[in-house]
């Protein structure tokens, strides 16, 4: 028999199969970076068309076309120590870790991926992705302790059979999955 203590108050909550084996493909073909101060970001609201446009407009956010994103499952980053005996530190938030990548590389772009580059000291509030098999639903990625950093550059390859590109790694701090979000109208191409 388990003797534990479980520190969350909170009910567990219920789970459901997905209706006739639906499930939702990965791969993130499309995505809006926003700021930290966003409006967007601050209202915590990531369905409103008017207000994302409103931030791109004043660029709090940008929309990113034609690349790959993903998201690789968290690390656990434990207490440095535990209070009980017999028990395992205690989990107090995961390491998130996902790779960017984007062929459109332009003088233009070039100007966009410095601006997002960790080393200028840039931080993201929160970013959206519109997963590439999906017409209506997406993920949004919110850290809960400060914000996703854009770790990489512009990567030359050695040969003629692949790519100039932008291949970043992203990196932030959450106790929180990546969410469905459903996505907004007249953000996506």
């Amino acid at each position: 028999m388990a003797t534990c203590i479980s520190y969350n108050c909170n009910p567990l909550a219920d789970h459901t199969v997905n209706d006739c084996g639906e499930t939702m493909k990965g791969g993130g073909r499309e995505a809006v970076v926003f700021t930290c101060d966003a409006t967007t970001v601050t209202a915590d609201d990531y369905s409103d068309a008017t207000t994302i446009n409103a931030d791109i407009a004043s660029g709090k956010a940008v929309l990113f076309q034609e690349i790959k994103v993903g998201v690789s499952a968290p690390s656990p980053v434990d207490q440095g120590t535990t209070y009980i005996a017999g028990n395992a530190p205690k989990t107090v938030t995961y390491d998130w870790a996902g790779t960017w990548m984007d062929e459109n590389v332009s003088a233009v772009n070039d100007a966009a991926y410095e601006t997002l580059n960790a080393s200028s000291g840039f931080q993201a509030g929160a970013i959206l992705v519109k997963l590439a098999d999906e017409a209506t639903n997406g993920q949004v990625i919110v850290p809960t302790s400060g914000g996703i950093q854009f770790k990489g550059g512009t990567v030359i390859p050695d040969d003629n059979t692949d790519d100039v590109h932008y291949e970043y790694n992203l990196a932030y701090k959450s106790t929180e999955s990546p969410k469905v979000q459903t996505l907004p109208s007249g953000i996506f191409g």
